[in-house]
């Protein structure tokens, strides 16, 4: 993608299902709901550690089954509703301060490990974790 490009509209990517990787620019701002889902085949999103992003939106990467580790920027802060929803090969979320978790942001996934920090009073979701193996959180990564 190119440096230039400071937002993904809604559905964007949808449905990509030869789409691999993903390098998001520096400069992204904002991404749309359903921006990525449904790319079966993508394995790996690269993040700039120091992208503005703050949201995470909903359903941004739902049903991306191949996806297996995800490192978040250091400003988002809010996982939509189903963010990763059936995301069935993820298996650890590297993030930084988080505020809010969606409904059913995890549902679906093989998500056992989180490294993120909670915000003082976090918002956390219905069945964020629903239908999955989660076996350990550790606050203050």
């Amino acid at each position: 993608m190119g440096d230039n490009i400071t937002s993904i509209g809604d559905g964007a990517f949808m449905a990509c299902r030869k789409l691999r990787q993903v390098v998001l620019p520096e400069r992204l701002r904002t991404m749309g709901k359903f921006a990525f889902a449904i790319c079966e085949e993508l394995r790996d999103v690269v993040f700039d550690p120091d992208e503005e992003i703050e949201v995470i939106p909903e359903r941004a990467f739902c049903y991306c089954k191949s996806l297996s580790v995800l490192s978040l920027p250091n400003d988002v802060t809010t996982i939509g509703k189903r963010a990763f929803w059936g995301c069935t090969e993820l298996t650890r979320i590297n993030g930084f301060e988080l505020t809010e978790i969606g409904d059913y942001a995890f549902a679906g996934t093989g998500v056992y490990n989180i490294a993120a920090s909670l915000a003082d009073e976090p918002s956390i979701g219905f069945a964020v974790f629903a239908k999955n193996e989660f076996d350990y959180y550790r606050n203050g990564a």
